[in-house]
């Protein structure tokens, strides 16, 4: 039986982590494509954070399951205010509001809108 693919695998800063399965022997961690390292734990530091990753399970026959690319995370974890998300004022990218809303990228309602 194949190992199931990694669920969750996330890239903050240098740390690469994913949720542990127990079907897994064990993770092979994918840099740019070509395997690269080995680990049992559910975490891995990296050596380039501008290379892409990915990781694959192992099963206790050593066969790899499909491979999970890591998704990045920006380190913003919280919502925003409710007076931040009801308000239906428009702004611009750089903080600024504005009365008539062209084409471009706005704020509005806490939210990025392009018209």
């Amino acid at each position: 039986e194949q190992a199931p693919t990694p669920a969750n695998v996330q890239l903050a800063g240098n740390q690469l982590t994913w949720t542990d399965s127990q079907y897994a022997l064990l993770y092979a961690i994918v840099k740019n494509g070509a395997v690269v390292d080995f680990t049992t734990e559910p975490a891995y530091t990296v050596d380039d954070t501008k290379a892409t990753y990915a990781v694959r399970a192992a099963n206790e026959m050593g066969g790899l399951g499909e491979a999970a690319n890591a998704t990045t995370t920006t380190g913003i974890s919280e919502l925003l205010p409710a007076a931040v998300q009801a308000d239906a004022n428009v702004y611009n990218m750089q903080g600024m509001r504005v009365s008539n809303a062209t084409r471009g990228l706005y704020i509005i309602g806490g939210k990025k809108v392009v018209r």
